[in-house]
């Protein structure tokens, strides 16, 4: 790991995947950013308001643009990004949905807090605590037995003390490039849903820690809006989206550094939570595209099990 005194040294990448962005929102972030990193990196997954966003940046000189010819999902475009700003010798890549909201001093904070925690143990990515801007729920974290038992870990806000956890969301999250030459890139067959729980829990497998800061919040918007059931914030997505939450958790039944359970865990809620927007909606959408999710992943799983006897 790079000895970094000083946080300005520190070559920080922040890579941005874009895909139709509300544009005040994008502004926002990249003014926020531009000064607090060496570079941002910005991909587009093919938005139709390429003009806004390019109108946004051109101004800056320290932002590159790389424009994809279709939507290649999310872990492809992170790691397009993350690939340029190795080789530009970013020494960390700074990962960001397009809407997320960060504070003026959200890099140096990150940065402080990394660099603490990496004496002690060899610190694969740090994330910040998120907020809700909507209804100003903190979402809770969660920790993972060998077996893959859940503990959910709710911030304390008050408290200056990282905490480790076994999955982060991707926003907001600083990586050590080091460690991603020797775990690897984000999992592009996945596209979307569970890329980050996924690339989490390979780090873990490694040896490598994965902490939180109560130091730095960040505003970010899970789904396109919500519902709140008692004490559970259930996030509503289009059905076309929810394609990919459904059959990615056939997927992560594959996966051997995944726990059994919590594969089978994310099937069993999907499924359920399926069933709520389908009658919350009443769009037969998710009823079809359901069907899809699941045809694909057992084209998937059979495949793949043919193979491996093969």
């Amino acid at each position: 790991m790079i000895n970094i005194v000083d946080t300005k040294l520190a070559n920080v990448a922040a890579i941005i995947v874009t895909h139709n962005p509300i544009i005040y929102n994008f502004d926002k972030l990249i003014r926020k950013l531009q000064n607090q990193v060496f570079k941002i990196v910005i991909v587009d997954n093919a938005s139709t308001n390429i003009d806004s966003i390019l109108s946004i940046t051109i101004c800056y000189n320290n932002i590159k643009i790389i424009r994809l010819k279709q939507n290649m999902g999310i872990a492809s475009a992170q790691n397009i990004g993350i690939r340029y700003g190795i080789k530009a010798r970013s020494h960390f890549s700074l990962l960001f949905d397009q809407d997320s909201v960060i504070p003026d001093d959200f890099v140096q904070k990150m940065l402080i807090d990394f660099l603490t925690i990496n004496k002690n143990c060899s610190l694969g990515i740090l994330a910040p605590v998120i907020k809700d801007i909507r209804n100003g729920h903190f979402y809770p974290f969660l920790r993972l037995s060998k077996h893959g038992f859940r503990k959910k870990i709710h911030p304390n806000i008050n408290s200056k003390i990282p905490f480790s956890v076994s999955c982060v969301i991707a926003s907001g999250s600083l990586i050590n490039n080091e460690i991603i030459a020797k775990v690897g890139l984000m999992n592009e067959e996945l596209f979307i849903d569970y890329v980050d729980t996924e690339w989490c829990l390979r780090n873990l497998t490694k040896g490598y820690s994965i902490f939180v800061t109560p130091n730095v919040i960040i505003n970010h918007e899970i789904g396109d809006s919500y519902i709140s059931i008692c004490d559970f914030i259930l996030p509503i997505h289009s059905p076309s989206r929810r394609y990919y939450r459904v059959r990615n958790g056939f997927y992560l039944l594959m996966l051997p550094h995944i726990p059994k359970l919590v594969a089978i865990r994310e099937i069993f809620f999907s499924f359920v939570h399926q069933i709520i927007l389908y009658f919350l909606t009443k769009n037969k959408e998710y009823i079809k595209f359901y069907y899809y999710s699941l045809r694909d992943a057992l084209i998937k799983i059979n495949d793949t099990y043919y193979h491996r006897k093969s």
